[in-house]
Formats: structure tokens, C-alpha cells, sequence
């Protein structure tokens, strides 16, 4: 059930948040986690683990399209359009593109998908 599985999630970020920084999860993980915790809608959490990544490394626009959702979630409009523009801004660099899947949909996320 939802609330079964928003709570194993929350075990998992106490676990994940206790280990050394040298045993950190990946990005993808992470992501991937940011992904299951709006599905649990846990937005809170999600920004959590997105901010993580985006300190680590800034340029991936699906980190900003997703942190968009979650901010839009919590009600955080002008948060949510900050990460907009910053989405948009990775997804035209180089690569950008090839690293923005939707995620629901897991098609790649367009200019428009940041528009909506």
C-alpha cells in the first residue's frame, strides 16, 4: 500500500543519510529515489535528495524538471519556475537532451515539458 511504501522509503533515507559520504549512492539511485518519493508523495524528501544532487552536480536537467515538480507539489510556484528556467538551460546544453527522461512517460523531457 502508499503508506507502506512511503514508509520503507523513509527508512532507506535514514539508512542512506547515516552512511560516510565515500559510500554515498550514485546520482542515478538518487534520482531514481526522488522519482519513488513523489510516487509515495513524500515532496519534502524529494527536494532533500534532489538538492543533494544538484550540489554534487548541476547540469542535469531531468534534477531541475523533477525538482520543479516538487516544489509545484508543495505549492512552491516561484521555486518551481526558478528550476524551470534552470532545466530549460541544462536541456539545451550539450547533452542535456540525452540525460532528461521523463518520469513517468521515460520519454526524453522537452522545452515544453519545463512550459507546463
Amino acid at each position: 500500500d502508499g503508506e507502506g511504501a512511503a514508509e520503507c522509503l523513509l527508512r532507506v533515507l535514514d539508512v542512506l543519510r547515516g552512511l560516510p559520504e565515500a559510500c554515498r549512492p550514485s546520482i542515478d539511485f538518487r534520482i531514481q529515489t526522488s522519482k519513488l518519493l513523489l510516487d509515495a508523495n513524500l515532496p519534502e524528501e524529494a527536494v532533500r535528495v534532489l538538492v543533494s544532487v544538484r550540489k554534487e552536480k548541476d547540469e542535469i536537467a531531468e534534477v531541475w524538471y523533477l525538482l520543479g515538480l516538487s516544489y509545484r507539489f508543495l505549492g512552491r510556484e516561484d521555486d518551481a519556475q526558478e528550476a524551470a528556467q534552470r532545466g530549460k538551460m541544462y536541456l539545451k546544453g550539450v547533452g542535456g537532451e540525452e540525460q532528461a527522461r521523463h518520469p513517468i512517460t521515460g520519454e526524453l523531457i522537452t522545452i515544453e515539458d519545463f512550459e507546463d
